[in-house]
């Protein structure tokens, strides 16, 4: 009995000095501390690289739907189209109109660029009128496909923006900026048809191309059907002109 007592007496002497020793140990940070990104070395350590992708994705949900859509698109893109897509972005931030990178890096963008571009439009309040008539813009610019053209008939399709501060409620307008805020609420239509005649005037040729040809028509169709007569009148007069 007094061999087994005093074993046991060793045996918890032991052990006291041992988390005596974890206690003080310098060491005892690292598991203290261990959840900190910089303690991970996530080529080493596949469950690690786990753990940090599901926490991305959580971010990812805790996005409406139309968001999370367009942030796994911009993540899939080359990086030379995620480049342009900073600019985009920084014009839009800005909202410089005259910013020189418009026509230097965002003349020509890729047809991903394109798509990622409509989940924009899509993602913006409709009274965020300057964003989304610069999206219509690039896009009208440079028409390379039929989605290019089925998103500018759908900018025909939507209900007029009734006011500024509300597209559903139409307000008394100040007399002395009204014509300027009618531009504004029909800023996006404008800027596709104004982008198109433009497009049409340096390049006239390209009419000669049946299938465009058709593809502009349905757009100038689309937009003689808006309800907003100065949308009606600049369709009309690109038909006239060009004989569509």
């Amino acid at each position: 009995m007094k061999t087994i007592k005093n074993k046991l007496i060793l045996g918890l002497s032991t052990g006291a000095l041992i988390l005596i020793g974890l206690f003080f140990s310098p060491y005892k940070f690292n598991f203290i501390n261990q959840n900190k990104p910089s303690d991970f070395d996530f080529r080493a350590n596949s469950n690690t690289t786990k753990q940090h992708n599901f926490t991305v994705q959580q971010a990812q949900q805790e996005l409406p739907f139309d968001q999370q859509k367009l942030s796994l698109m911009i993540d899939h893109l080359p990086e030379a189209d995620q480049l342009k897509w900073q600019t985009f972005e920084s014009i839009i931030i800005a909202k410089n109109d005259n910013d020189p990178r418009i026509d230097l890096e965002l003349k020509k963008l890729s047809p991903q660029l394109h798509q990622a571009l409509y989940e924009k439009y899509n993602t913006l309040k409709r009274e965020e009128h300057n964003s989304r008539g610069f999206i219509v813009f690039l896009i009208a610019r440079n028409l390379q496909s039929k989605d290019d053209i089925e998103f500018l008939k759908k900018i025909y399709q939507e209900d007029p923006c009734l006011s500024l501060s509300d597209c559903h409620i139409a307000l008394e307008d100040d007399p002395h900026h009204n014509s300027t805020n009618q531009m504004t609420l029909v800023y996006s239509q404008m800027s596709g048809l104004y982008s198109i005649e433009k497009q049409l005037i340096e390049n006239p040729n390209r009419l000669n191309n049946s299938t465009f040809r058709d593809e502009i028509l349905q757009i100038l169709i689309q937009a003689e059907n808006f309800p907003v007569i100065s949308v009606q009148n600049k369709a009309h007069q690109l038909r006239s002109r060009f004989k569509l």
